[in-house]
């Protein structure tokens, strides 16, 4: 009980610390996937024909104006590649990644900025083909460049390509580079 309440003391006395630091921020953004290769029998590297939205969202910590430390989730939704030689034959892939990569950053001007990511991202995914499914992820090495544009002192427009490294399951091949258009909060 005693360990409880100093935890909770503790974290009430941090809020006020949270609430003020300016090197703080989280952001939101919208991507464009990445393409999803299936393979059927003799057909090799069929391309997806269909996706749904994606959506990332992500925080970091600004060391200084030209370093940050940033994570982020993103839910990358749901492929679909059919057999060109028979259309009720497909494969679906869900996939969703996070990562934690450090961000150099260049100011331009004081309202425009380009930067660049390094870092790893783990790729997760769910695919399925008929009844055989298959749930696995993969860890590998992410990177990206963006530009970002100050529309107020605190919010930014966001756009950047970002590569999350390849992920391989059964009867499917993902290559996850997105463009992404977002906001930028910074507290």
């Amino acid at each position: 009980m005693k360990n409880i309440l100093f935890a909770l003391l503790g974290a009430v006395c941090a809020i006020p610390a949270v609430a003020s630091a300016e090197d703080y921020y989280v952001g939101l953004s919208t991507a464009m996937q990445g393409t999803v290769y299936a393979d059927f029998g003799a057909d090799k590297h069929v391309e997806n024909q269909s996706q749904s939205g994606a959506v990332k969202l992500y925080g970091g910590y600004n060391f200084n104006d030209r370093l940050a430390l940033e994570a982020g989730y993103g839910n990358f939704g749901t492929y679909t590649v059919h057999n060109p030689a028979n259309q009720q034959d497909k494969v679906e892939l869900r996939v969703d990644t996070s990562y934690a990569a450090l961000k150099g950053t260049l100011p331009l001007s004081p309202s425009f900025a380009l930067f660049g990511k390094l870092g790893v991202a783990r790729n997760g995914f769910d695919s399925s083909r008929g009844d055989d499914r298959s749930k696995g992820h993969s860890t590998s090495l992410m990177g990206g460049v963006g530009a970002e544009y100050h529309i107020t002192e605190r919010l930014a427009g966001v756009l950047e390509i970002v590569d999350y490294g390849k992920s391989k399951g059964r009867n499917v091949d993902l290559q996850r580079t997105t463009v992404e258009l977002g906001l930028r909060y910074a507290f």
